[in-house]
């Protein structure tokens, strides 16, 4: 049986323990606290002097295009801090939304915006360019208010996987357990280094998940009442309400089922083109990806808003860097063979694309290669390789 002294002791470390634990996850902002405005802007991002990143709604100023207004919301920041577009129809008094934002909360913004521009307009028509996190999380605010959702097919797919992985309660386990670990004394006990270890890496991914409100986007049970996607494109070009053309991309790029939106001299692209950020692939090949820089570089004179970072025009040449970066990522691979990647293979890159926002990205674009090379028909687990991907990054 303890004794009356061990079990006080017993107590007051349990006791100090619960308040250290208290204080790790009070001192700091729970999830959801990120802020467009609070984002820097990267420095290798290639702004347009008229068209800086706003943290909101910018008009575009297109070749003359009758009966239509186009505007980008543009973000500072990396990871999550996505674009969206809004083409308004003056005659039907109609807006057609390309992509909604992260979470709840920044779409809120989002649409606030929209209301002060266009007051009194009618949210007619949603176009998804894909079905990652970052370009629906905020779906559930217009999901009952559009008429029709657009997108490439197997963007449904990915959506509802999206809202049956209850990822807000993982955000917060999470958020929790690396505020917990994230410490000079935890750090010296994992070793110390500049890097997590493998083992932690995936809690290491919350401050990547924390500025976004994750917390706040709807159930599973609650968002399959409603509408998904009510039109899917496959290989095809189609307008719709008169003037917006929405492309569909043939073969993988930044997923398996990206899409375009044309509308009078400006381009909605989505993650095929990244500003200033290193780019990724989630499906198919650096060879796939090579081939839809290449496509979409050629024959267009006009705006093109990219997935992530400031607006850019056609003079600028941005899918011809991003096909610069592709050829010499392949020429990496090729050169190295399958082997076990590391941060070295930055160095085998030119300047230009080692400087670029997030270069360890570039890892995950080599693995997702390998994978796909070996097994074409494989399905890539993303949480897992932006884990292993946090193994590489410096803390």
């Amino acid at each position: 049986m303890a004794s009356p002294v061990s079990s006080r002791r017993v107590a007051t470390l349990v006791s100090a323990l619960v308040g250290v634990l208290s204080f790790v996850v009070l001192r700091t902002p729970g999830i959801g606290y990120g802020e467009c405005e609070n984002q820097p802007v990267p420095g290798t991002m290639e702004i347009l002097t008229d068209y800086p990143p706003t943290c909101g709604l910018t008009e575009l100023k297109p070749k003359e295009v009758d009966d239509v207004r186009v505007f980008a919301y543009n973000q500072k920041g990396g990871w999550c801090w996505s674009n969206s577009g809004v083409v308004y129809s003056v005659k039907r008094n109609e807006v057609t939304l390309i992509d909604v934002l992260t979470d709840p909360k920044q779409t809120e913004k989002l649409l606030q915006q929209v209301d002060k521009a266009l007051p009194g307009a009618k949210l007619k028509t949603l176009v998804l360019t894909h079905c990652d996190v970052d370009h629906i999380g905020g779906f559930q605010l217009v999901q009952n208010m559009v008429e029709e959702v657009y997108a490439a097919k197997g963007c449904e797919d990915a959506m509802k996987a999206f809202y049956q992985s209850r990822m807000g309660v993982k955000v917060k386990l999470l958020h929790h357990a690396w505020r917990i670990l994230d410490n000079p004394l935890t750090r010296r006990a994992f070793g110390g280094g500049d890097t997590v270890p493998r083992w932690l890496a995936k809690i290491a991914m919350a401050p990547l998940f924390d500025p976004f409100a994750w917390d706040k986007v709807s159930s599973w049970r609650e968002i399959s009442q409603g509408k998904f996607v009510t039109s899917e494109l496959q290989g095809q070009r189609l307008t719709i309400n008169e003037h917006v053309t929405l492309i569909t991309v043939n073969v993988s790029s930044h997923s398996d089922h990206d899409l375009v939106a044309e509308v009078g001299g400006v381009r909605f692209v989505g993650d095929i083109l990244f500003n200033g950020i290193t780019p990724l692939i989630w499906s198919g090949t650096i060879h796939d990806a090579l081939r839809v820089a290449d496509d979409f570089g050629k024959n267009w004179d006009g705006f093109i808003v990219p997935g992530h970072g400031a607006i850019q025009h056609s003079f600028q040449k941005p899918f011809e860097t991003s096909a610069g970066y592709w050829r010499n990522l392949l020429k990496v691979y090729e050169d190295k063979g399958q082997s076990e990647f590391t941060v070295s293979v930055l160095q085998l890159l030119p300047s230009v694309y080692r400087k670029w926002e997030d270069p360890e990205r570039t890892l995950i674009n080599l693995w997702v290669h390998e994978l796909y090379e070996n097994n074409p028909g494989a399905k890539v687990n993303k949480l897992g390789l932006i884990a292993k991907y946090m193994s590489h990054r410096p803390l």
